[in-house]
């Protein structure tokens, strides 16, 4: 068996005997045995090391492993984001968001590798690993403090100092000083990797660094919504000024915040002008492919207004909620509702195959509107007319059917309340 095939040969954790002395990390007392076991490991983990520059590969017991240049991921990452963004605090959020969420994914992942191959299953086992690995990879040697408490449950709190941390240290090398704390990839990782061993949403935050001027570059970890809490004991509300809350790719979550307020009304939550427009040129390529019909239903509420003037906004757009909800329920999934701006609203039917299932849903539309809607005590009734256009019968375009749909709800208006009124199709009735 050659070299390469001996690095991928497993590794027991009872082959060496460490001294406490020689631990990768700092723990308190009570932590000691379980983090010797675990460096027994990791010592011969890292032993079993083949550098090949001839095909460029580094292996370390059987894993591919990279070395980069610390900066490339720490004060060049920073300059380089600061020279493409001119907003400096648009600047630190890419930045901070992007190295957390990638460290944080690298320590899940990693911690699930060692989990495995060390065959620890209990939590603390499970962290112990996480610290002496992040020593030999030269991010920074650990010190947990002996307030921590890593239980998997509401009460984990990790404290913890990093020394000769990469992030802060290249700062210092450079003698450049940062405003806020720049160890983003140290709290990424670790919150990563304790995430998965304990089983809870667990996040780091650093509250000192070395590269703002502080002596250490100190953590504090406890589950998402403790983290402020433990913080603000300890600083005070002043301390928290500058300090980075990460999420765990929280970007997600604000571009679905920008997503939806691009695409949806922010009363109904129903689709906006621009989404429905989307919806039906889908609708109209589906259309021509299977041969259905397309509908779009233009709802104006009739005389809306004297809702808002008797019994104030408030309650106007309670009723639009309450309108808004009653036409969700009583259509397909597969169609789109939309409110368009005010009282007025539009439906989407897709594959309908007959007109007399497009009398069938309006009515039963006009019906479930008018029901009585009882809010704060007062009872209101809202009528509508609708006008219907048909595609392709109507027109090609999502503007033409609308306009057409808009023009028959006005000829439906004329003939009285309740009442509904097709475009100009020229759709047999059957």
């Amino acid at each position: 068996m050659d070299k390469k095939d001996n690095n991928r040969n497993p590794i027991t954790t009872s082959s060496m005997n460490i001294e406490k002395d020689l631990l990768s990390a700092e723990v308190p007392e009570q932590f000691q045995s379980v983090f010797l076991k675990a460096q027994s490991y990791i010592n011969r983990y890292f032993n079993n090391r083949n550098n090949n520059a001839k095909e460029g590969m580094i292996e370390i017991s059987g894993e591919r492993y990279l070395l980069l240049r610390a900066d490339t991921l720490a004060l060049d990452f920073f300059d380089s984001v600061h020279n493409i963004y001119s907003e400096s605090d648009e600047a630190h959020n890419v930045i901070n968001g992007l190295l957390f969420d990638i460290s944080y994914t690298m320590g899940q992942s990693d911690a699930k590798l060692f989990h495995k191959s060390m065959g620890f299953t209990d939590p603390l086992e499970k962290l112990s690993a996480g610290p002496l690995h992040f020593a030999h990879t030269g991010w920074a040697k650990v010190h947990i403090e002996p307030e921590s408490n890593p239980t998997p449950d509401e009460n984990y709190i990790l404290r913890f100092k990093h020394s000769y941390s990469f992030e802060a240290d290249s700062w210092i090398r450079k003698k450049r000083h940062s405003k806020t704390p720049v160890c983003i990839m140290s709290s990424g990782y670790s919150s990563g990797w304790c995430t998965e061993s304990f089983g809870i949403p667990l996040i780091t935050v650093e509250y000192s660094c070395r590269a703002r001027g502080d002596e250490q570059c100190s953590f504090i970890m406890a589950p998402t919504h403790h983290i402020q809490g433990h913080l603000q004991r300890l600083l005070g509300m002043d301390g928290l000024y500058g300090l980075y809350f990460p999420r765990y790719f929280g970007r997600r979550d604000h571009e679905e915040k920008l997503w939806r307020m691009a695409f949806f009304d922010p009363l109904t939550e129903l689709a906006n002008r621009v989404r429905f427009r989307e919806k039906m040129v889908i609708a109209f390529k589906r259309a021509d492919r299977y041969h259905h019909l397309t509908v779009i239903l233009f709802i104006d509420l009739d005389d809306f207004k004297l809702v808002n003037d008797k019994y104030g906004h408030g309650t106007g757009d309670a009723v639009l909620q309450e309108i808004a909800k009653r036409l969700r329920n009583n259509i397909r999934a597969t169609d789109t509702i939309a409110r368009l701006g005010g009282d007025e609203f539009a439906v989407l039917l897709s594959q309908v195959k007959e007109r007399e299932n497009i009398n069938f849903i309006t009515e039963k539309l006009i019906s479930e509107i008018k029901r009585v809607i009882n809010h704060k005590g007062a009872n209101i009734c809202i009528t509508s007319s609708i006008g219907i256009s048909i595609y392709p019968f109507d027109g090609s375009s999502p503007e033409m059917l609308i306009s057409d749909a808009d023009d028959a709800m006005y000829q439906a208006k004329q003939q009285g309340k309740d009442c509904y009124s097709f475009s100009d199709s020229n759709i047999p009735s059957s």
